[in-house]
């Protein structure tokens, strides 16, 4: 098992970057290339894999995750929308930027 979970300040325009590096590697086919922190990893997602996306906000700080997650092998994640699946994590698994999660 390797969990690597990085927090680091960046810009807006920074965010925005990372997450369209992002957006490019899940539109291709097989593998490729996520930076975490210092590390690089190269992840292979299944299609499709379930995404989950958790909004907080206490009114002194707000907090957006995007938590995606696959399995090797066949899944199936049910009707894709219907908010009924769970990811069955924590949600502090994969950080993007401040986490994979702030998109």
């Amino acid at each position: 098992m390797i969990e690597i979970e990085e927090e680091t300040e960046m810009s807006r325009e920074e965010i925005a970057e990372y997450f369209e590096a992002l957006a490019e590697g899940f539109r291709g086919e097989g593998q490729f290339e996520v930076v975490v922190g210092k590390a690089t990893v190269e992840i292979d997602p299944s299609d499709p894999a379930e995404v989950e996306v958790e909004y907080e906000d206490d009114g002194s700080e707000a907090e957006l995750e995007v938590e995606v997650e696959w399995h090797y092998g066949e899944h199936d994640y049910g009707e894709a929308g219907t908010g009924d699946e769970e990811a069955g994590t924590d949600g502090d698994d994969a950080d993007e930027g401040s986490e994979e999660d702030e998109e």
